[in-house]
């Protein structure tokens, strides 16, 4: 598999919810940074922090497109949308569990761009505003982030 089959079946499987699948495509040593999380988080925690999503709005899709493959380096543009229908539990993120509100949401587009190394992605760095990605959805479901 070609770079550019391996990002966007990793595209794939993150827009359908199919976190363990995922996982199979990201570095042992993979990182997933933007503005909430500059440190990095490591793949288990990118991928609890998004199962919780789920959980808050099963119908979550991210819209994700490849905008371009250049060698090993990917380009993305997403569009979250999806209904809070379930509790969102965003504790690790210092907002505690969110109650399903019944509120559709779509968010800001935004930009991400990843690297792929030894046929495993290694890292994703979203290029997040309050108004693009989780930012926006939380602002639309009533959320204040907490001060850095």
């Amino acid at each position: 598999m070609d770079n550019r089959e391996l990002v966007e079946g990793f595209l794939v499987t993150l827009d359908e919810g199919k976190l363990d699948e995922a996982m199979t495509y990201l570095a042992d040593d993979f990182r997933f940074y933007s503005s909430t999380f500059p440190d990095g988080l490591d793949a288990y925690n990118w991928m609890g922090l998004l199962g919780a999503w789920w959980a808050g709005a099963p119908d979550l899709r991210f819209n994700l497109r490849l905008v371009e493959m250049e060698g090993d380096s990917a380009r993305v543009t997403s569009r979250i949308t999806g209904t809070h229908t379930g509790d969102l539990d965003l504790t690790p993120m210092g907002l505690g569990v969110i109650p399903a509100t019944g509120i559709a949401f779509v968010g800001g587009e935004e930009e991400s761009e990843g690297v792929v190394e030894n046929g495993r992605i290694k890292w994703i760095r979203i290029f997040d505003s309050p108004e693009t990605g989780f930012g926006s959805v939380l602002g639309q479901l009533g959320v204040q982030m907490p001060p850095s």
